[in-house]
């Protein structure tokens, strides 16, 4: 893989310069693991214990390879750690002291075909950077186009969160679209608009609105009653799952008419209601007691194309997780960190995956985040 360094050095090319400070950095290492070391898995981030495989230090900005001998054969991560000097301006012609510091910034899921990995600076954070990985040839990219996420506040409002190909959000203090929304059972997001929400007496209603957040009718339209399953997850448009006090997956179905097509077919038996999520057409994940991700996915005919497949470790901490289809999950952890992850067909992660693209967010009562299914 090819590690390309882009940020500005030295203090000729400070990353900050004002009337009252100056920042530049002096050097960054990247450091490369394997995706699958335990210890590093576990110490990688504070660094103390874990051993790289490899690392290479930047005085400038310029390009390295690194070649593993196992080729595709397996999956890396790095980190690189940047050290910068910050001085504070003591007269018109004079500088203080210098205050030394370091930041860093992590990549997941790397492989070496093809791979380019870049150290770049983060906008608008002088002393921050970040990384970035693409693929050479058809590989997709970690987003696949912008998303639609909506979290109840605080103050029971339904706030839409809306950030583009590049993960960075148009507004990070969301739009407030909605009222008194907390007291709902449950609340599930689709495309271009659409929210399905189960009530507290367990009334199945559809919510639409416009692209400026005005609702087509505030009271939405009642599509179904005796709703009050444990779980509830809505796939797509049109498509609904269910989970009984029993354990029995129910799948639903209507038309754009809100006509009901398939009601309660039982597609398996044994389901927990805890750690389930939905994951666009056809397709739920499950967390079990381990932590372990599982994959589900069904044909258009209900029939199961694979269940309980392994796709990741190590994912039962997170405050709240949820799915836009696509292979796409955002993740919250307790720290209030938004992380978002992104699988291809072949179930394995693309790189960058685990990426933070928010802070301060929090799940307020039962509803976690709530992407809008495509």
């Amino acid at each position: 893989m090819e590690i390309s360094n882009q940020l500005p050095m030295g203090e000729q090319d400070p990353r900050l310069r004002s009337d009252e400070a100056i920042i530049y950095h002096t050097s960054v290492e990247i450091q490369i693991y394997d995706q699958a070391d335990k210890l590093a898995g576990l110490t990688w981030l504070a660094g103390d214990l874990s051993v790289p495989r490899w690392k290479h230090t930047f005085s400038g900005t310029g390009s390295t390879v690194y070649k593993p001998a196992e080729g595709d054969t397996r999956r890396y991560k790095a980190k690189a750690i940047a050290h910068y000097i910050e001085r504070e301006r003591t007269s018109e012609s004079t500088w203080g002291p210098e205050q030394k510091g370091t930041s860093w910034a992590t990549i997941d899921y790397l492989h070496d075909g093809g791979q380019a990995v870049a150290i770049i600076p983060r906008p608008g954070a002088p002393r921050d950077i970040t990384l970035t990985a693409s693929l050479e040839g058809p590989a997709p990219s970690l987003f696949a186009g912008g998303g639609t996420i909506y979290l109840v506040n605080t103050a029971g409002d339904l706030a839409r969160y809306r950030h583009d190909a590049t993960g960075t959000f148009a507004n990070y203090s969301g739009q407030v679209i909605g009222w008194g929304w907390a007291g709902m059972r449950s609340l599930h997001a689709v495309r271009e608009g659409g929210l399905y929400v189960v009530t507290s007496g367990g009334d199945l209603r559809y919510y639409h609105h416009d692209d400026a957040g005005t609702w087509d009718d505030v009271h939405g339209k009642t599509i179904g009653g005796g709703w009050g399953f444990p779980w509830v997850g809505a796939g797509r448009f049109g498509q609904l799952y269910a989970i009984t006090a029993a354990g029995d997956l129910l799948y639903y179905q209507h038309d754009g008419g809100f006509n009901w097509t398939i009601a309660g077919q039982k597609l398996g038996v044994g389901w927990p209601s805890t750690g389930v999520f939905a994951g666009g057409t056809n397709c739920l994940y499950l967390v079990d007691a381990s932590g372990n991700l599982l994959h589900y996915y069904h044909d258009n005919a209900r029939n199961w194309v694979h269940t309980a497949l392994p796709i990741g470790t190590g994912w039962g901490g997170f405050a709240s997780l949820a799915s836009s289809g696509n292979g796409e999950i955002y993740a919250l952890a307790p720290s209030g960190t938004l992380l978002f992850y992104r699988h291809d067909v072949n179930h394995k992660f693309i790189a960058g995956s685990g990426r933070e693209i928010g802070w301060g967010w929090s799940k307020h009562g039962p509803h976690g985040l709530l992407p809008a299914a495509r």
